[in-house]
């Protein structure tokens, strides 16, 4: 189970690479057509590293992985809330 969710808050955190790269232009992607500010590239940035921590922290300190993992889900849905 361990790695199951560790796999799911992998590709979460790889996801908002997207973010990062269409803020400041390093890969165009025709599938996100909303511009992106690079202050908030750096929240998404901020949001992957904070996701990839979660999951280092589920495999060295399991019992405390979640706190690091909810500040990165509200990291995350910071990201994405000027989008919606």
């Amino acid at each position: 189970m361990r790695i199951v969710l560790a796999t799911l808050l992998t590709f979460h955190a790889l996801i908002h690479l997207v973010g990062l790269f269409r803020a400041f232009g390093f890969a165009e992607l025709a599938q996100l057509t909303t511009p992106i500010s690079k202050p908030l590239g750096v929240v998404w940035l901020v949001a992957v590293l904070v996701l990839l921590a979660a999951v280092i922290m589920l495999f060295v300190a399991p019992r405390s992985f979640w706190l690091v993992g909810a500040v990165g889900l509200l990291i995350s849905y910071s990201a994405l809330s000027p989008l919606r």
